[in-house]
C-alpha cells in the first residue's frame, strides 16, 4: 500500500474512509473498467471529458466546448443538474493502440502461413488444363 510508504502507521480503514470522504465531497470520480474500480481526481467543475484506455488505464481529460455546450443544453430542458463534470469515454490510447493492431498483424500474418502449409501444393500435372 502506497500510504505505508509515507506514513508507516497508517490504516487501511483510515485510507478506505479518506477515500469516500473525498467521492462524497466529489473532488474525484471511481470509474469502472473491466470490473475494477479506478480513481480520477477531478476538482475541475466545468463539463470535460475523460479519455480512458481499456488497457493501462492511462486518463487523458479533454475539453470539448460545442458537445459540452450541446449536453448543458440537454440537461437544462430536461430539468436536470449534473453533480460530476466529467464523462468517461473508454477505449484504447494510441500507445496500446499500436500494441494490439501490431499483435494482431503478427497473428493475421501467422494464420495465412499455417493455411498456405495446409492446402497440399499442386504438381504440374494435376493443375487444371487451360484450353
Amino acid at each position: 500500500m502506497r500510504a505505508r510508504r509515507i506514513h508507516p502507521r497508517v490504516g487501511l480503514a483510515t485510507v478506505y474512509r479518506c477515500i469516500d470522504m473525498l467521492d462524497r465531497i466529489g473532488y474525484f470520480q471511481r470509474v469502472q473498467i473491466n470490473g475494477k474500480t479506478y480513481i480520477t481526481a477531478c476538482p475541475d467543475e466545468k463539463l470535460h471529458y475523460h479519455l480512458v484506455c481499456r488497457k493501462c488505464h492511462a486518463v487523458t481529460e479533454i475539453e470539448v466546448d460545442q458537445a459540452a455546450d450541446a449536453l448543458q443544453q440537454i440537461m437544462l430542458e430536461a430539468g436536470f443538474r449534473a453533480q460530476a463534470g466529467a464523462i468517461e469515454v473508454m477505449g484504447w490510447c494510441q500507445g496500446c493502440r499500436s500494441a494490439i493492431e501490431r499483435v494482431s498483424r503478427s497473428n493475421s500474418a501467422g494464420q495465412l502461413r499455417q493455411q498456405a502449409r495446409r492446402q497440399p501444393k499442386q504438381h504440374d500435372d494435376q493443375r487444371p488444363q487451360q484450353k
